[in-house]
């Protein structure tokens, strides 16, 4: 079996694959191939190392700005849950406090005046 298109081919269509950014069927419209042979090149030789290999120095340097801010986010996000948290224990505390309070001036009110 003879081989149709060159492997340098292959190998560019390799290099060139991002999932969701430079997925099988850009690629195939770009190089006027079937979808499913870039898909099946694609498969064959797995990159497993895409996002290194493929991210130049500034989208490795916003996917690390990204994941630090990720991070502030989530911190954030657990502080504020537990600060909601804590007003949510006052506020049922003060309001057992003023049921109370409220129990005890109707019963003063209801007991007899001497």
């Amino acid at each position: 079996m003879t081989r149709k298109y060159p492997v340098e081919l292959e190998e560019q269509i390799r290099k060139e694959y991002k999932p969701g950014i430079n997925g099988y069927i850009k690629l195939a419209k770009k190089y006027r191939l079937r979808r499913d042979l870039v898909r099946l090149w694609i498969l064959k030789k797995p990159n497993t190392q895409y996002q290194e290999i493929l991210l130049n120095k500034e989208e490795k340097d916003e996917l690390k700005r990204l994941k630090k801010e990720l991070k502030y986010l989530r911190d954030a996000n657990m502080y504020w849950k537990n600060y909601a948290e804590l007003l949510q224990q006052d506020i049922s505390e003060s309001k057992k406090k003023d049921e109370k309070s409220k129990l005890s001036k109707n019963q003063k009110k209801m007991e007899p005046e001497s």
